[in-house]
């Protein structure tokens, strides 16, 4: 029986891997020659699995497409190198004593050559974490401090890189012998009889913080050898809520937990977690320094100057002065919070992160610290709430209705029932017999109840049943739709010719980089005496925040704290994209405003978003032939 034999039989008698160092002893030959005889026997029909506790025979080969026998190669099928990459981090961040090299490359069935290569790339991502790869006869580890480890291990169970199976909550739970569910039940209990409340978000973060350690613990034995923060007292509700929860995990799974340990998870807990509870009533200088309440409705004040947006409202006041606590007391420790939403809400609500960035800069000119993207989506969030609910119900289009006299049926609890059903759209403003002292200026609709108005030569007329039924509604409905919609068009195109200059429209003007093209834009609104000097900064300064391109190719670099002498747009218009941010840009408009015309600006930049929104919109100004042309197809 030759070497290849004696392999394939050992495999098969073997309920358990067999690493390459034992084949390689039972065969007298060196672990590359075991490798060599893997490799025949898999082209010759054997399926043999690898992982970092060796090899295992699983059956012989079936060339049917969804045989048993191919799932374990379509296991390994990534779709990019830049998946294996992140699958071999994953496997480095859960081995116990490091991983052979070999054996790893065997397992995901590729060659030592590319594994050799990928190995390159994982060093290079492994330094973005201060960390850096051991390599000794063939096995590779990671190297570097515990805390840089956790957050290489935080990184990849929090991104939304495409992660393997092994790297989820569930399958950590598997490992340490908890199940979800009674780990969420822990920390809830913790921090609810300690009466710390937390959001969604950073409730999940204190979960993947505790599983990130009881792994590192349980795997490797590691536990943190000094404070990575400033010290907690243990006379704290986060301090107390940290130790209840390492008890009652400590009851389910045998894990130790020392002093430096509880330290960073009470410390995790005193960022992500504030003392309110929604419910009640809050004593807010109680728990905030009074520098923050008045920074807060300073930051109210300003909002409503430069945007026309008024933020002024208890709770938004309440809760989002406890969250700038929290997040400054985050940047002071440079501990950072995620959240996924943070591309969602720029896209989709791109006014609201605007008014965001604001208040993001004046924090950092008040209190010095930047924050990061995540942490302006927060803002976004308090922000937008609270404008979601002071939304503007009074309607816009003003209606008489006019009925036989004899009818008492249109009280004042019946027209606002009326306008109730008109969706707010629609405001009965008068009640009539005759149009005789009716002045059309005032209005936009006439209900006529009676059918004998005649038709009215600046006014709409909708005629109606006496009784108003739901057919009337609908009717009523969908006029009040088109002259909205013929306001706003026409509003809308009287401020954007006064927003817009002929003289500033380009077609097919490119620069090298995005930071040119918003140079050249500027600096020519400058020399027309538009722009002060210090504009052009003031434009990079905001793009240097978050980029102002979106995913429809267009892109609004602008500056709201240096005023221009007045409200203008310099739009360029190229045929080859430029590489703005994330985004390819075709359209770039330049916004300056004038602090004086505040408002106009509030309703053309709101506006020129929403029709940016419409994907045939926006392929119809890339191929406008001139600056009238790009207006038409703008407000048409």
């Amino acid at each position: 029986m030759n070497n290849l034999q004696k392999l394939l039989t050992v495999l098969k008698q073997s309920d358990t891997p067999l690493s390459s160092r034992q084949l390689s002893s039972l065969l007298s030959v060196s672990d590359r020659s075991v490798r060599n005889y893997i490799k025949e026997l898999r082209n010759a029909g054997e399926q043999i699995t690898a992982n970092e506790n060796g090899y295992l025979w699983i059956g012989i080969k079936n060339d049917e497409p969804d045989s048993p026998g191919n799932k374990s190669q379509a296991l390994f099928a990534f779709a990019t190198p830049e998946e294996r990459i992140n699958y071999i981090i994953e496997k480095l961040i859960l081995a116990k004593s490091g991983l052979d090299l070999y054996d790893l490359a065997d397992s995901i069935y590729i060659s030592y050559s590319t594994i050799e290569k990928d190995m390159i790339r994982v060093k290079k991502k492994l330094a973005l974490f201060n960390l850096s790869i051991h390599r000794q006869n063939g096995t590779i580890d990671i190297v570097g401090e515990e805390h840089h480890k956790r957050a290489l291990f935080s990184h990849y169970l929090t991104s939304n890189l495409d992660s393997t199976i092994d790297l989820t909550l569930e399958s950590f739970c598997k490992l340490l012998n908890i199940s979800p569910d009674s780990l969420r039940a822990i920390v809830h209990e913790a921090l609810q009889t300690e009466n710390l409340y937390a959001s969604d978000y950073a409730f999940k973060s204190i979960i993947i913080h505790v599983i990130i350690n009881m792994t590192r613990i349980k795997i490797r034995e590691c536990l943190l050898e000094k404070p990575l923060y400033d010290s907690v007292t243990i006379h704290t509700a986060e301090y107390r809520a940290a130790s209840r929860i390492f008890d009652q995990i400590s009851r389910l799974c045998p894990i130790q937990f020392n002093e430096n340990e509880l330290q960073q998870l009470a410390f995790i807990i005193m960022t992500k977690t504030s003392a309110i509870n929604i419910n009640n009533v809050i004593d807010l200088p109680r728990i905030v320094d009074s520098a923050l309440i008045q920074f807060v409705n300073e930051i109210i004040k300003q909002v409503k100057t430069i945007y026309y947006i008024d933020l002024y409202d208890t709770d938004f006041i309440n809760f989002f002065t406890v969250h700038l606590s929290n997040a400054l007391f985050r940047c002071r420790h440079n501990v950072s919070i995620r959240t996924p939403l943070s591309d969602e809400i720029f896209i989709q609500n791109p006014l609201i992160y605007e008014i965001a960035v604001f208040i993001a800069q004046e924090i950092k000119t008040t209190f010095g610290y930047e924050l990061n993207k995540d942490e302006i989506t927060f803002i976004s969030l308090h922000v937008g709430a609270v404008l979601g609910k002071k939304m503007d119900e009074h309607p816009e289009i003003k209606a008489v209705l006019v009925v036989n006299n004899y009818y008492n049926y249109y009280n004042k609890h019946s027209l606002e029932s009326i306008t109730q059903k008109l969706s707010g759209k629609c405001k009965i403003a008068e009640v009539t017999n005759t149009l005789d002292d009716v002045n059309p200026a005032y209005y936009d609709l006439i209900i006529d109840a009676t059918n004998q108005v005649l038709p009215q030569a600046n006014l709409r007329v909708i005629q109606t049943n006496t009784i108003i039924t739901e057919h009337d509604f609908k009717k009523i409905q969908s006029a009040c739709n088109e002259l909205l919609a013929e306001k706003k068009r026409r509003i809308f195109h009287d401020k954007l010719i006064s927003f817009m200059d002929p003289q500033l429209f380009e077609k097919n003007h490119y620069e090298n980089s995005v930071e040119d093209m918003i140079r050249y834009m500027a600096e020519k609104l400058v020399a027309l005496g538009i722009a002060p000097e210090a504009f052009t900064d003031s434009v990079l300064e905001r793009e240097a925040v978050t980029p102002t391109s979106f995913d429809n190719k267009v892109a609004i670099p602008h500056s709201i704290v240096c005023s221009t002498q007045k409200n203008i747009g310099f739009v360029i218009v190229n045929e080859k994209p430029l590489r703005w941010g994330t985004f390819d840009v075709q359209i770039i408009m330049m916004i300056g405003v004038n602090h004086q015309q505040r408002m106009d600006f509030k309703y053309v930049y709101s506006n020129l978003l929403e029709h940016f929104e419409n994907s045939t919109t926006v392929e119809k100004l890339i191929h406008a032939s001139d600056f009238h042309n790009f207006i038409d197809i703008l407000t048409s």
